[in-house]
């Protein structure tokens, strides 16, 4: 558990609002998706578990036109999200006077990853328009190495650093609870603000990004690392990798949270721009061969104590004492110091019903900054999330017309 642990898509309909589609439309996605009628629930022991509750436990806002996503988005993380009394869906609805309306879907990471979000952004979309049913799917969640692909097992080094770390853990027999995390999560919030900025690639320059790309035989996400290591200050950029198709136990359309990361390393600024793109697609493509390098955040979180990768967050950053803990927040997380930068690209949707979307990524305390884009019809939104105090919203917003020029 840590700070942020949740993010978005607000979306724009292309038809107009009609209140009791919009309910009907959150029962199909609740009637198709388990984990939207679920609260988690904590044993004893500390295992958590989802709980169905019997009916849906999706939180639905309706709110007066005027209101902006992204401030209400910014409100809801002043908050520990409650997952044990609290559905892992949050829907906020922005009524338009003349036609469609705005909507945010906030998730837990519990729920889904980015790429489950945006599936259930398109789902609604389609029954509210079409009268469409989502796909009725039982979720099945990573438990077991076995379900990585062969060969993304940890080295030995990092295996024998975990296992130390899980015997320190258990000789501690500490257990962090959930009061505790809150109050450290609401005063991370507080001491922290985050701020959140936008812009957008209009559909002609995305086309002409994509010609540059197909000549330099680069991905528009090469493009756009391109972009943000010339432009941030940094040599490292953590991208978000879908792993759904290297899952073994992925059912499609699924909830649940089938993402990796990969920390991309490069350090020749200098180069012409287009040497520096096809370089770092071929850091990714190297990476993306090493399933070890590829899956490790996946299979860290198989191989270590969940007590300890809960408990990593407020050791490192809070008042909770563990020294392995603090160790795992440090040194394997990255908490301290807190100055990564990312992007997660959620990649390219067609669909009729939606006008635009937007994604705003989660903000791990890890990072001071992370960059979330999602091209809807032809059309790219970028997003910033940002920590005031690591960044300034200048420099944010710099970076962001850099990657919408």
């Amino acid at each position: 558990m840590c700070p942020n642990m949740h993010f978005g898509i607000a979306f724009q309909l292309a038809v107009e609002y009609d209140a009791q589609r919009f309910q009907l439309g959150l029962q199909a996605l609740a009637a198709a998706h388990p984990f939207l009628n679920c609260i988690i629930v904590q044993e004893e022991s500390g295992a958590l578990y989802y709980a169905d509750t019997g009916s849906s436990t999706i939180d639905v806002t309706i709110r007066d036109v005027k209101a902006e996503f992204r401030e209400d988005y910014r409100r809801l993380g002043e908050r520990a999200w409650d997952v044990f009394h609290n559905g892992l869906l949050k829907v906020f609805c922005y009524p338009q006077r003349k036609a469609g309306c705005q909507i945010l879907f906030v998730a837990h990471h519990l729920l889904c990853d980015g790429r489950g979000l945006l599936q259930l952004v398109t789902e609604f979309a389609d029954y509210y328009a079409e009268g469409k049913n989502p796909t009725c799917v039982e979720e099945q969640l990573i438990t077991s190495a076995s379900d990585l692909p062969e060969k993304s097992s940890l080295s030995g080094i990092s295996r024998l650093l975990v296992q130390r770390m899980n015997r320190l853990w258990r000789k501690e027999r500490q257990m962090l609870s959930y009061a505790q995390f809150t109050a450290f999560s609401e005063q991370f919030a507080k001491d922290n603000p985050c701020g959140y900025l936008g812009g957008s690639l209009s559909e002609k320059r995305l086309l002409e990004i994509k010609a540059f790309c197909h000549k330099a035989q680069v991905s528009v996400n090469d493009y756009l690392l391109a972009v943000l290591f010339s432009t941030a200050d940094t040599e490292k950029i953590v991208i978000g990798v879908d792993a759904r198709s290297e899952i073994a136990c992925y059912r499609s359309g699924a909830m649940g949270n089938y993402s990796s990361a990969i920390g991309i390393v490069y350090k020749n600024r200098k180069a012409e721009f287009t040497e520096k793109a096809r370089e770092i697609h071929c850091l990714i493509e190297k990476y993306r061969q090493d399933k070890r390098k590829w899956m490790l955040v996946l299979a860290c979180y198989l191989e270590m104590e969940p007590g300890l990768v809960d408990a990593a967050a407020i050791a490192s950053l809070g008042n909770f004492k563990s020294r392995p803990a603090k160790f795992v927040g440090n040194a394997m997380f990255g908490f301290h110091p807190g100055t990564g930068v990312s992007l997660t690209n959620l990649g390219s949707v067609e669909n009729k019903n939606i006008l635009s979307a937007v994604f705003i990524p989660p903000l791990s305390p890890s990072a001071k900054e992370v960059i979330g884009v999602l091209t809807m019809n032809g059309r790219m939104e970028v997003t910033g999330s940002f920590y005031r105090k690591k960044i300034s919203e200048e420099e944010m917003q710099r970076q962001i017309h850099e990657l919408t020029m």
